[in-house]
């Protein structure tokens, strides 16, 4: 049996997340950088909305106050249609049958942290990716972990007694920083409600694996150089206006939307049309708005999902009046074009996947020797630079030296053995 160990050695972790020859995300991480110095950022007015009737005074504001900040660009919603041209009902929970809204979230696992923003906008941002894709599985569940790792220090909120970045936020920062920088899927960093003390390539993507001692630590964890990433193509604030809201949720998918809530919406809220009114003057939450409906009675509602739980509410969505920019729901509501051309560039083959990330597809070869040598080769270059301790740092200059050739000859005694092997029983691969 054939163990082969590959060691690296690591001096130092670089602010850069994956490596890509694609101007898009090369131009992506210098806007980050631009971000962080506080320039060409045109981001709302920042004032911090005071929460009206708290019940808890440690619950922190939900979300910012927007302002008149000009979108992306010129990107324009589609242009809205009549009401009466479009149906009575629609949801994109059951489009002819067929689901095309990714599972609910909860932001208050595992711990409180006033994040709604990302929520209510990566929920809207991914079932326009499900959309998009026409279905196709698997479904792409967006990380809201590296989003908060990296977004709180790209605008100056990663500052705020124990809870960085969980201070509030809005859906025009998510999707500014989704355009310019992109963002994994969930299993590059999965949700634990609290932002890590620095935006560094871990807290975009990580990996962890136990190897034997002593050439490296057990449960060791590195920063995933390459992966797939989601952008938008452009995004938008849609006018105040109820035949525009709806005819871009109809044409293109759901919308993230801002929301003024009080306890009582909070605490009692489980079913049906809410049309009690608060009074509130600004918004401090973000939902994400899936479709809309009429009751019996010729109440009209739009159909919304929280991101409390599927416990919360309706099987965590709810029932709003609609037109009446009820609790300032028509308001301040965004939309969303994806870009998924690197999951694309996945499912053709143009890459392939591994421990250590994407890579590019090995050369076509009959030498089973080689293409493992060049594998080893390419995981030790993807590795290096990642992650430090003395056990590696003592370990990683001396094994590296003693077990090159130890390894690449071995490895092609093993493989000449699975030649041998694939020959004696026949063994298509």
């Amino acid at each position: 049996m054939l163990t082969a160990v590959v060691v690296t050695a690591v001096v130092g972790v670089l602010v850069v997340v994956g490596v890509c020859a694609d101007e898009h995300q090369q131009e992506g991480w210098r806007d980050v950088e631009v971000l962080r110095r506080g320039r060409d950022w045109g981001t709302p007015d920042g004032a911090l909305v005071s929460r009206e009737g708290l019940l808890l005074e440690d619950r922190q504001t939900r979300v910012r106050k927007h302002a008149s900040a000009p979108a992306y660009a010129n990107a324009k919603p589609v242009p809205a249609k009549s009401i009466d041209s479009m149906p009575e009902a629609f949801d994109w929970s059951n489009v002819r049958g067929q689901n095309f809204l990714v599972p609910n979230w909860n932001q208050h696992i595992e711990r409180y942290c006033g994040a709604c923003y990302i929520h209510g906008s990566l929920s809207a941002a991914q079932d326009r990716i499900k959309i998009a894709k026409k279905g196709l599985g698997p479904d792409i569940m967006l990380s809201r972990q590296a989003l908060l790792n990296c977004i709180s220090d790209a605008v100056g909120k990663n500052a705020g007694g124990g809870s960085e970045g969980c201070n509030g936020g809005t859906s025009q920062e998510v999707y500014d920083f989704m355009h310019k920088v992109g963002l994994p899927d969930e299993t590059c960093n999965h949700w634990v409600a609290k932002a890590t003390k620095k935006c560094d390539a871990e807290a975009m993507c990580m990996n962890c694996m136990a190897y034997a001692e002593p050439v490296m630590e057990n449960n060791k964890c590195w920063p995933v150089k390459k992966y797939v990433k989601y952008f938008l193509r452009e995004y938008g604030l849609i006018p105040q206006d109820e035949a525009a809201i709806m005819t871009e949720i109809f044409e293109r998918g759901p919308v993230a939307c801002s929301l003024a809530t009080d306890d009582v919406f909070d605490y009692n809220y489980t079913g049906g049309v809410w049309t009690r009114k608060n009074n509130m003057k600004n918004s401090n939450h973000v939902v994400e708005v899936t479709g809309w409906g009429k009751t019996k009675e010729g109440v009209k509602f739009w159909q919304a999902r929280n991101s409390w739980g599927s416990y919360w509410g309706d099987n965590g969505f709810f029932k709003i009046l609609r037109g009446e920019n009820h609790m300032l729901i028509e308001e301040d509501c965004w939309f969303t074009v994806p870009d998924w051309k690197e999951e694309q560039s996945l499912r053709e083959g143009q890459v392939v996947g591994g421990m250590f990330g994407l890579r590019e597809k090995p050369r076509a070869s009959e030498n089973d020797d080689l293409n493992f040598q060049l594998e080893l080769e390419q995981m030790a270059e993807s590795a290096a630079g990642h992650g430090t301790s003395a056990s590696m740092l003592h370990w990683g200059s001396l094994v590296v030296t003693m077990l090159t050739g130890l390894v690449i000859g071995a490895a092609a005694t093993a493989f000449s053995m699975r030649r041998s092997a694939r020959a004696n029983y026949n063994v298509i691969s």
